[in-house]
């Protein structure tokens, strides 16, 4: 018997679990980038702090860009959502799940000073945000 911490073969603890966040992504047919950009940001943290991610994506499809084609993908976040399970998420979490696009949408209204609101946009964009500061 060595006296070291069971499990243990360098007599140092064992590290805490890191904890782990799913992050979802709606993204559009014809953005290439978020699903690399975003991944490749939150890997970089990872090597400084204790976070671990996981990374889902959804895609709105769209063909050409026409005003049609542009509702139609709109129309289609609907059932990104559904397949990232946004709903559930938020009411697990009790936190705003968002896509990039809201995302977005919130931080231009808040940089132009405009309350953060857009009705059927979920939850960020519901109002409950609308006066959140900026740091610009």
């Amino acid at each position: 018997m060595s006296g070291l911490p069971s499990g243990s073969t360098s007599g140092l603890p064992s590290p805490a679990p890191r904890k782990v966040y799913r992050i979802g992504q709606i993204v559009p047919s014809s953005n290439v980038t978020m699903e690399t950009e975003v991944p490749a940001i939150l890997r970089a943290r990872e090597a400084v702090a204790p976070e671990r991610f996981t990374f889902h994506s959804s895609r709105m499809r769209m063909t050409h860009v026409t005003p049609e084609q542009l509702k139609a993908m709109d129309a289609d976040s609907d059932r990104c959502a559904i397949e990232l399970s946004i709903e559930e998420a938020e009411q697990q979490l009790g936190k705003p799940v968002v896509s990039a696009a809201v995302c977005t949408v919130h931080q231009m209204l808040r940089a132009l000073n405009l309350p953060a609101h857009a009705p059927g946009a979920g939850h960020l964009l519901s109002g409950a945000y609308a006066q959140s500061p900026v740091d610009l």
